[in-house]
C-alpha cells in the first residue's frame, strides 16, 4: 500500500463542480481581502464584537478565515448552486486524486471556515445559516489521522 499526505494553506478556498471538479472560480488565498466589507458588517451587527463566535468555531470575525470567501464568491461569482462544491485546497486536491469520487476534509481543514462546530466537530447548523452556506456544498468532516480519505 502506498500514501500520501497533504499539507494546504487551510483557509485559502475553492468552489468547484462536483460533477467535473473544475473551479467556478479562482481560488481566494488566505490573504485576500475582498471580504473586507463583509467583516465590517459583521462587527457593525454584533456591535463590533469580533469573538461572538468564538464559542462555537473557535474564531473571530476576521477576512483570514474561508466562510466569509464562500459568502464572496456566492455573492460575486457564477455558480452553479445545484452542482457546488466549496473546500479547502485538500478537498480539492482530494476530490481530483480520487477521480471526484471523494469530497472530504479533516477536522484540522474544516476548523479554520468559521463553519465547524469546535465540539461536535461536524458542520455548525447556527454557522452555516449565519454565512448562507448549504451543507450539501461542503464536504464530509474526517479524522485526521484516522480516516481513509480515498483511494486512487
Amino acid at each position: 500500500m502506498k500514501a500520501i499526505g497533504i499539507t494546504n494553506q487551510r483557509e485559502t478556498t475553492v468552489s468547484f463542480s462536483r460533477q467535473t471538479g473544475k473551479p467556478y472560480h479562482n481560488a481566494l488565498v488566505w490573504l485576500d481581502q475582498r471580504t473586507g466589507p463583509q467583516v465590517d458588517q459583521m462587527k457593525a451587527k454584533n456591535q463590533g464584537n469580533v469573538d461572538i463566535y468564538r464559542h462555537d468555531c473557535g474564531l473571530p470575525i476576521n477576512t483570514y478565515f474561508s466562510a466569509l470567501k464562500m459568502q464572496w464568491l456566492l455573492q460575486n461569482a457564477e455558480l452553479n448552486h445545484e452542482d457546488l462544491a466549496f473546500g479547502t485546497i485538500d478537498t480539492w486536491l482530494i476530490n481530483k486524486l480520487t477521480n471526484g469520487e471523494s469530497f472530504v476534509t479533516d477536522s484540522s481543514n474544516a476548523s479554520r471556515t468559521m463553519l465547524m462546530d469546535i465540539n461536535t466537530l461536524e458542520w455548525s447548523e447556527k454557522m452555516t445559516q449565519e454565512f448562507g452556506i448549504e451543507k450539501r456544498w461542503l464536504p464530509t468532516i474526517h479524522k485526521s489521522s484516522s480516516s481513509m480519505f480515498g483511494k486512487v
